[in-house]
């Protein structure tokens, strides 16, 4: 269950639970209409998991270019690590993504 501040309304955080889970199955459809229609998604998952964060996660073909440049011009943490430390740049590391710094 992701964190509960003041500021967050329970429909970002359903569009939160939406982009991750299409980020699982690949669907970057479905990614890029939740960005489209709820684009102040910026709290994190319980783990930590920012928008950014999650959609390099769980994509297991890494994550598609035109769903990072959605990712980085939506307003985000680009400094943002998950609860065990990773940030960006190393889920982009480890999926060999070094492209999408470019």
């Amino acid at each position: 269950m992701p964190n509960l501040g003041p500021e967050e309304r329970d429909e970002d955080i359903e569009g939160l639970v939406w982009l991750f889970r299409a980020c699982e199955l690949g669907n970057n459809q479905v990614a890029s209409q939740v960005l489209t229609m709820k684009p102040s998604i910026r709290q994190a998952s319980y783990r930590g998991l920012t928008p950014l964060l999650g959609a390099l996660a769980y994509y297991k073909e890494g994550c598609p270019e035109d769903l990072f440049r959605q990712l980085i011009q939506a307003p985000t943490d680009l400094n943002a690590q998950q609860t065990q430390g990773w940030g960006a740049i190393h889920f982009l590391a480890r999926q060999n993504r070094a492209d999408l710094l470019a």
